[in-house]
């Protein structure tokens, strides 16, 4: 009984302990930390991929140095732990310079480096595939030389059971593009390659995913000769099978995932009302066919809105999808103009749920987005002011929460989504309203609460009469599906 007894007492010590230690994990697991980070120096620099390692930091490959000196190219990683403490590694092989585009995990923390490799001797770009260890040292690499072919680019991986699978772009001495796909072992040396130059020629690869049941490949790209970009699809060994145009008139930076098991998430440029001045990226669901349902359009009225440059969204549950873009595009190298990051989420309707602008005293380009094992999400983005900078881009990184909170060091951040502007206010025969939805309501109801308007508003500019109507205060509700996005006060004035 004795024995009993002491037990029994030790039981709520046991319960406490446990309650402290579970609300460690939990604020432990679910901490998430915000920074920014700008890497700042004379070099041009730019990042392709990030990605998150097992041990909860970030690895960024790109570049730094010139392409039109490209002697003078070294490859570039940055590791960046979760509080966003960096470390900067540069690599070239004496005098071959490196390029790097994709990086990806092995076991052993070991990690797998695609990218280029110039060899000035030679006037040309070979295919480089490099192993590093867990300390970022580079333990091996190989050179593959594309016989008749002076670059390379573009790549794009897939891990698979026997390695990965490579697509890319390789460039002859005629300055003709065609697209490569390639079988290449977990050691780094290729099993196969197949080099398509009569499939219309190519001028981008930006995706390349499985098929829905794995068994062969799709690659998404666009190719000369047309304006809209296309699905070429290839058996598992490299054998094409057939191609379609992509829908809708998506234009390029083509970022794809698939949601369900019967279903994908396609992000892309498009054109929605036939001026140039209008292309805004635009994210969608599609099916297996890449048959394409209601576009969202994410960008401002009358202006140029890419989506990230590499990858452009991101989740890690279908019901919050994450996006990353540059508003307000100026397609130059340098532009003498100062623009924002778009930073938004989605729900699993792709319904808009919160959208940030950040920036303002600069000019951004948003290179890639990911979501983080934290429930935020990293963002990377190249950085140039020409008011202080001689044409070279910094690279700069956002790690977010999920609930969008970040530190108040990033500066200008607003709040964009939906934005609705009515005016003028008072009014007298007319209201005008303002509107970043593609379509949605609007309500206006008099001093009593009796419905006076019901009228369907769309994305830009609505008129609506209201001479009709008596001197008094109303008030108007803005709906979306349902949902009220915006509501308040306007004042109808006398006309006299």
């Amino acid at each position: 009984m004795q024995i009993v007894k002491t037990r029994i007492q030790l039981l709520p010590y046991l319960s406490f302990l446990l309650l402290i230690l579970g609300i460690f994990l939990c604020v432990y697991t679910y901490s998430q930390n915000s920074f920014e980070i700008l890497h700042s120096t004379p070099r041009n620099e730019g990042i392709i991929q990030i990605i998150e390692t097992e041990n909860n930091d970030y690895l960024a490959a790109g570049y730094e140095g010139e392409f039109f000196q490209p002697e003078n190219l070294k490859g570039l990683i940055l590791k960046i732990s979760n509080t966003g403490d960096t470390s900067i590694f540069r690599y070239n092989l004496g005098d071959t310079s490196l390029f790097f585009i994709q990086i990806v995990p092995k076991e052993n923390n070991h990690y797998m480096v695609f990218g280029s490799a110039y060899i000035p001797e030679q006037n040309s770009q070979q295919l480089f595939i490099s192993e590093f260890d867990s300390n970022l040292a580079m333990i091996s690499y190989k050179l593959y030389r594309i016989n008749g072919y002076v670059g390379i680019y573009e790549h794009h991986i897939q891990k698979s059971n026997f390695g990965y699978y490579l697509a890319c772009i390789v460039n002859n001495i005629e300055n003709k593009n065609h697209l490569m796909l390639a079988k290449i072992q977990s050691n780094g040396d290729t099993l196969s390659t197949r080099i398509y130059s009569d499939l219309g020629g190519a001028c981008t690869v930006s995706a390349l995913e499985y098929s829905s049941d794995s068994s062969g490949l799709w690659v998404l790209g666009r190719g000369y000769g047309s304006m809209y970009g296309e699905r070429i699809v290839f058996d598992s060994n490299l054998n094409f099978k057939y191609k379609h145009f992509l829908p809708n008139q998506a234009l390029n930076y083509y970022d794809v995932k698939w949601i369900s098991d019967t279903s994908l998430i396609l992000a892309s440029i498009y054109n929605h009302d036939g001026s140039p001045q209008d292309d805004d990226m635009g994210i969608s669901e599609v099916d297996t066919s890449f048959t394409q349902k209601d576009i969202i359009y994410i960008g401002s009225e009358d202006t140029i809105d890419y989506p990230a440059a590499y990858s452009s969204f991101d989740f890690t549950n279908p019901d919050t999808l994450f996006y990353a873009g540059t508003n307000h595009i100026i397609p130059v190298f340098f532009p003498n103009a100062k623009n924002h990051l778009m930073i938004g989420s989605l729900s699993r309707s792709l319904e808009p749920i919160t959208e940030l602008l950040i920036g303002g005293d600069a000019y951004y380009y948003a290179t890639n987005i990911i979501c983080t094992s934290d429930g935020g999400y990293l963002i990377s983005s190249k950085r140039y002011d020409y008011e202080v900078q001689d044409n070279e881009w910094d690279v700069m990184f956002l790690k977010l929460s999920k609930q969008d909170l970040i530190t108040a060091s990033l500066g200008q951040l607003v709040n964009a989504t939906n934005s609705i502007v009515i005016y003028p206010n008072p009014g007298k025969d007319r209201i005008f309203i303002k509107s970043s939805m593609n379509e949605g309501k609007f309500l206006l109801y008099n001093s009593i609460g009796k419905l006076c308007m019901n009228i369907k508003i769309c994305r830009g500019q609505n008129l609506i009469q209201t001479q009709k109507l008596c001197n008094g205060i109303y008030s108007y509700v803005i709906l979306k599906k349902s949902r009220v996005i915006d509501s308040g006060k306007w004042i109808k004035a006398s006309s006299n």
